[in-house]
């Protein structure tokens, strides 16, 4: 069980996974949880940029379907203007709910010497959970930011996203993954 790990400038990236426009706009009736995401994965992405040895990957969903929010023609492809890359920060393509499979994120995190990821996104019953047990059955220390996470309910089946994003980060205790907040990450920083 994972419950020491701390981040460091030595060996952590920040991970975001697809904070994209499309999100929002095709869940626009169901209500997000924790509508604070913004602020948080604001104040996480400066953190890690004032730390030159930090590393900072941005993976984006691409669907090939023309219709989908996410197909590159559309706005909804486009990151939120609070999660963009920077120039020189790694992006990369994703087409499936793992941030390691069919994606060179393993490759990209071996090269600089990552040993603890630290995952944030809009969907964290989905994109957060399969990438953060992909990452630690890579052998890399995990860390979801809870706060800096987010999930919309399913009205199909009854699930409000306040107990959809409760149910995965009950989760990943059991998966030796580490829940912290944006403060805990930011005091390991030595930010405010």
């Amino acid at each position: 069980m994972a419950t020491n790990i701390t981040v460091t400038a030595e060996d952590t990236a920040l991970i975001l996974l697809n904070l994209q426009q499309g999100y929002r706009l095709y869940i626009q009736d169901a209500p997000m949880v924790p509508p604070q995401i913004s602020t948080s994965v604001a104040a996480l992405l400066a953190a890690f940029r004032q730390h030159p040895g930090l590393s900072i990957v941005h993976l984006r969903e691409d669907q090939p379907d023309p219709a989908s929010y996410l197909h590159y023609r559309n706005p909804g492809h486009a990151f939120d203007s609070w999660a963009a890359p920077f120039q020189g920060e790694t992006v990369l393509s994703k087409t499936t709910i793992d941030g390691f499979l069919m994606t060179d994120l393993h490759n990209v995190l071996r090269r600089g010497g990552i040993r603890t990821v630290v995952l944030i996104s809009y969907t964290t019953n989905r994109d957060i959970s399969a990438t953060s047990i992909s990452a630690r059955l890579r052998g890399y220390n995990c860390i979801v930011v809870a706060d800096a996470t987010a999930t919309f309910g399913d009205s199909d089946i009854g699930l409000t996203a306040a107990q959809a994003w409760q149910e995965a980060l009950a989760t990943f205790s059991i998966n030796g993954i580490l829940l912290k907040s944006t403060a805990m990450v930011l005091s390991e920083l030595g930010t405010r």
